[in-house]
């Protein structure tokens, strides 16, 4: 299926920006779930990652949440949410889905 380019981001996206999205991850990525566990995220709840990019934010909040949780992504980017819906398949093990808004 064609899909409109893309203007909005200011940054590469899809696989051209992945490696940008997987260093910010590997920076900040242990920040992000000490956070998450000082808010008190658990098991079996319903997440909303907004501008989730190629899901690696959505792949650690599908961990705390479980099989029985679920995580829904949503972001501006085709590419982006190709690149998380396989990622998401390969790695969740919680109900998931990725939208584009």
């Amino acid at each position: 299926m064609h899909r409109p380019k893309n203007h909005l981001y200011t940054v590469k996206t899809g696989i051209d920006g992945a490696a940008r999205l997987d260093l910010i991850h590997l920076l900040y990525g242990q920040a992000s779930i000490e956070f998450y566990k000082r808010v008190g995220l658990s098991r079996e709840m319903c997440v909303l990652d907004i501008g989730c990019g190629k899901g690696n934010t959505a792949i650690d909040l599908a961990r705390f949440v479980g099989p029985n949780g679920k995580v829904v992504g949503i972001d501006i980017s085709y590419a982006q949410i190709e690149l998380a819906k396989a990622k998401a398949e390969s790695h969740v093990k919680c109900r998931s889905e990725a939208k584009v808004k």
